[in-house]
């Protein structure tokens, strides 16, 4: 399992303004560039700094802090319990028979208020039926989303592609992720690059949108006029460029691998705290206004990354936290204070007590991690070996409720602490100490 990050630099498309011929004395002066968007607006107060490359994809997936939605089409009501953008605190699936549900979802507020049976004594085959009925998913392809950004500013995004995961193998067992949905969202953009309309500057987050400007300033400042359709129709005939040509469509939010396919993303209900450097920074909030939640890129953020390991925090409040701690071992966030000590690269090896994910590789046992951080630290399984322990036993040194939190450091590996404190929601990571910092090379 791989531990990777991406940076993706977010831009807004500028609606321009035609001016008499080729000019620039209107909007690239007066207007947008010098006191509207670029100086104020997004690149200084927006995106780069606010944003999401300062709080969202850098840590995490797409933006916590950066990005929020209006939520309308993820805020209705729902199979609560089988959607990654409902909450987790109902005792079962409303499709499925069982206890009754007190208001633990919207889909249990709606079938609750038509048949209070359902709510105060038991959830029979009559509530499953009313849920199937009443309570649909209106998350779909072509779903749009409204970003809105820190200073005010706001993208449109779009869900142009869903895949329902099915059963992946995780590396030591067969997972079933049906309940997965995993969308390839793109920015929108004022119109295609193959016909004219308002100036599209090179912020604008489409690949033929940034050739053709290169190419000619005046399409992304003054006019998208025919000259610049027919820059797109020429210059634009490859690849990604070929594809966002004729499209309303921008990149894709979350980037691209390096084969040049859109990396997906996930919908989880809640959002996480995205800073660092402080006791429970990291870490998923207890609470959040409603309609937001947490869009996370898949292969680049823990969060996402745990989803693909099988840890599914809209199952059940066990499945939520052992997911918390998934997320904390994944960045190897020892103090539970959002400081990472892992390297970018490095392979681990995860285990739960659940058994998700089994203990498949015979290595050196690093730590234990909670929801808040880790338990236990091994000095044998440290990255970095002495040098990595030592800059951790400095850093816990001056945070004292790291200190707190990670209640044994041991001299060699410490297999009876996997069961100390008996917590079912641990997670143990194992690491091959090597290949680092002049270390040995790597089998």
């Amino acid at each position: 399992m791989h531990i990777s990050k991406a940076t993706l630099l977010l831009t807004m498309t500028i609606a321009g303004s035609a001016i008499a011929g080729r000019q620039t004395n209107g909007i690239q002066t007066n207007g947008i560039q010098t006191n509207g968007i670029q100086t104020n607006g997004i690149q200084t107060n927006g995106v780069l700094v606010n944003g999401i490359q300062t709080n969202g994809i850098q840590t995490n997936g797409i933006g916590v802090n950066g990005i929020q939605t209006n939520g309308t089409q993820l805020e209705g009501s729902f199979i609560g319990l089988g959607s990654t953008a409902m909450p987790n605190t109902c005792s079962h699936r409303e499709d499925l028979t069982g206890a009754a549900l007190n208001n633990c979802s919207p889909c249990a507020v709606l079938v609750g208020d038509a048949d209070s049976y359902c709510r105060t004594n038991s959830w029979d085959s009559l509530c499953v039926n009313r849920a199937v009925t009443s309570c649909r998913a209106t998350i779909t392809t072509g779903t749009t989303l409204q970003a809105n950004f820190s200073n005010g500013q706001t993208a449109g995004m779009t869900i142009t592609r869903r895949v329902q995961q099915g059963w992946t193998y995780t590396g030591s067992a067969w997972v079933n992720n049906s309940d997965v949905w995993w969308n390839t969202v793109n920015w929108q953009i004022p119109h295609a690059p193959n016909v004219t309309g308002v100036a599209m500057p090179a912020s604008t987050p489409n690949a033929c949108v940034r050739r053709v400007v290169a190419a000619d300033s005046y399409c992304g400042t003054t006019s998208w006029d025919s000259i610049c359709v027919n820059r797109a129709a020429s210059l634009c005939t490859s690849g990604l460029e070929l594809q966002q040509k004729t499209s309303v469509y921008g990149d894709s939010v979350c980037g691209y691998d390096a084969g040049g396919n859109a990396l997906e993303a996930i919908f989880i209900r809640g959002l996480w705290d995205m800073n660092s450097g402080y006791q429970g920074a990291g870490g998923k909030k207890t609470k959040w206004p409603a309609g937001q939640f947490t869009m996370a890129c898949r292969r680049v953020g823990a969060i996402a990354k745990c989803v693909d390991f099988g840890y599914k925090p809209w199952t059940s409040s066990e499945a939520d936290q052992l997911h918390q701690s998934c997320v904390r071992a994944v960045r190897d966030d020892l103090c539970g204070d959002g400081t990472s000590f892992t390297t970018d690269g490095e392979v681990i090896n995860i285990t739960d007590f659940r058994g998700i994910q089994a203990d498949t590789e015979v290595w050196n046992i690093d730590a234990t991690f909670t929801p808040n951080g880790a338990r236990y630290v091994s000095y044998g399984g440290r990255s970095g070996g002495t040098a990595g322990m030592t800059a951790f036993m400095n850093y816990r040194e001056t945070h004292p409720y790291c200190a707190a939190e990670v209640t044994h450091v041991y001299d060699s590996n410490f297999s009876a602490a996997w069961t100390l404190d008996g917590n079912p929601n641990q997670i143990r990571v194992e690491r091959v100490v090597c290949g680092y910092e002049g270390g040995t090379p790597c089998p």
